[in-house]
């Protein structure tokens, strides 16, 4: 290959970059940029990596490999610190270091993974020392840092200290960027954006377990849920979730951050932002923004159903007035989400649905088909499972005869509703197929002697229709329900096929 990269052109970058003068270095980086950008860069990484993976462990022998670059354009940026006095804001060896740190983990450049792995602690560190004292390198610094957290082998290199120093110090930041007295500022809040993506990328992969030394730094940060209802940006509020999970992990006094969150909870439900169940179980949007928008709804979901969960638990059973109060006030929010179809109540059934009072359980499921008639709830779903017949070999869910009679009572309205509503909902296809597919979850579940019975009656649902609804959605829908209904499945030629076949 014409211009291909040789060890000696390797080893020329590297010896310029070890030089005692600051233009000598200088010019290293800048030959070092010609090699880490066109078509030039695929034999020069290539060259590199074939090198380093040569290399036997504890051992940085011989020029021109990953790690010996790596450590010296590290060398530069010190020279640049110490000879600007720590009042340097950019740096050209910054910089390539965030260039030659991408290129050696990009494996089609390379051609190996984990080509740092030998000085991953030596960059934490580094890292660590330039950007403790001053954001000037914060930028290029960050960079380097989110993308050697995303590995596992790296981030287990870094010792719980550093990690811990780490978090506290982009907390201190993003705190004193959303300050009152320089909110106004757009370079204070952009760089408190870029600290919470850090944040974020540091709070979601910890070396290992979390460190005990964090605890006490970290826990109960007013700042966040200050922050939480000012702002609007879901990239922040991801960070707060995030944030909120870890907090429940480390926090030795639950009751204490369970109270400041489910307050936060309840201020955010009551902003109305877009919470409501059917938006969550919809079909993935297709733009990327909008799946963002639905992830981050479905985070907010699940931390509002582990909060309300642990507050009913965590809450002492004591014949105390204040705790009482407390209790009956989280069970409120429940019933009342429950009436409302809020879709946090269907991730709270969802995950710890086997965990509540069986008596418990039934008083939501009746709230829940009390809200069927002006809706479908979609926590019935997750009751289904819960509930149904086959949950009588959990051991805490042993209805006696009081209780299946009300169980089954409850079910027999769900089913008497949606068959009768199920002719509305034909020209909604949502609705339509949240209404099929918990009909058929209900049948399933239920006794298989009564299928035979079942299917008649929704068959001759179905032949009513033809004449009485004839529309330009039935006219796809109602035969193939028909050919399902009498097949018992339903075939692919019918799922395929269009409305002139039909």
């Amino acid at each position: 290959m014409a211009g291909a990269a040789t060890s000696r052109d390797v080893e020329e970058v590297i010896q310029k970059l070890h030089s005692d003068r600051a233009r000598t270095r200088d010019e290293g980086v800048k030959l070092l940029g010609t090699w880490l950008q066109g078509d030039r860069a695929v034999s020069f990484c290539r060259l590199l990596g074939r090198n380093t993976v040569r290399l036997k462990p504890g051992h940085l022998t011989g020029a021109a490999t990953w790690p010996l670059l790596i450590l010296a354009l590290l060398n530069c940026v010190k020279e640049d610190i110490s000879a600007k006095k720590r009042g340097a804001t950019k740096s050209a060896a910054a910089r390539m270091l965030r260039v030659a740190v991408q290129c050696a983990e990009d494996v089609r450049l390379s051609g190996h993974s984990l080509l740092l792995i030998s000085v991953a602690r030596q960059l934490f560190s580094h890292i660590w020392e330039v950007i403790k004292d001053g954001p000037g390198f914060q930028l290029e610094f960050s960079i380097i840092l989110r993308q050697l957290l995303a590995v596992k082998e790296y981030r287990y290199q870094m010792k719980s200290r550093t990690y811990s120093s780490f978090v506290i110090l982009y907390m201190k930041r993003i705190a004193s960027g959303f300050d009152a007295k320089s909110s106004n500022q757009a370079s204070s809040k952009d760089e408190s954006f870029r600290c919470a993506l850090t944040l974020h990328v540091l709070l979601e992969n910890p070396p290992g377990d979390y460190p005990d030394i964090m605890r006490e730094e970290i826990l109960i940060q007013d700042f966040v849920f200050r922050s939480w209802l000012r702002t609007h940006d879901q990239t922040l509020k991801s960070l707060f979730i995030t944030y909120a999970k870890v907090q429940l992990k480390l926090a030795r006094a639950i009751p204490e951050v369970l109270q400041k969150l489910v307050d936060i909870i309840i201020k955010e439900l009551d902003q109305n932002v877009n919470t409501g169940a059917g938006f969550l179980w919809c079909e993935a949007p297709r733009d990327e923004k909008a799946g963002f928008f639905r992830c981050f709804q479905e985070e907010w979901m699940d931390l509002s159903a582990t909060v309300f969960y642990l507050a009913y638990k965590c809450t002492p059973k004591i014949p105390n007035r204040e705790k009482r109060l407390k209790t009956e006030h989280i069970m409120d929010l429940i019933m009342d989400g429950l009436l409302k179809g809020t879709g946090s109540i269907c991730f709270l059934i969802h995950k710890y649905g086997h965990t509540v009072e069986k008596s418990l359980m039934i008083s939501w499921f009746k709230a829940s088909c009390q809200a069927l008639r002006s809706d479908i709830n979609r926590a019935l779903k997750e009751f289904s499972i819960v509930l149904m017949l086959n949950a009588k070999e959990e051991a805490q869910f042993c209805l006696t005869k009081g209780e299946m009679s009300i169980v089954e009572g409850c079910w027999q309205d769900v089913w008497n509703s949606l068959i009768q509503a199920l002719p509305l909902f034909s020209t909604t296809t949502l609705l339509a197929d949240s209404a099929l597919s918990l009909l058929g979850g209900m049948i399933v579940r239920g006794d298989l002697s009564n299928s035979i019975f079942i299917r008649k009656n929704l068959l001759r649902s179905a032949l009513e229709l033809e004449f009485s609804l004839l529309n330009e959605q039935n006219v796809v829908i109602i035969p193939e329900v028909i050919f399902s209904l009498c097949a018992g499945f339903s075939s692919p030629a019918i799922n395929s096929a269009d409305a002139s076949q039909l």
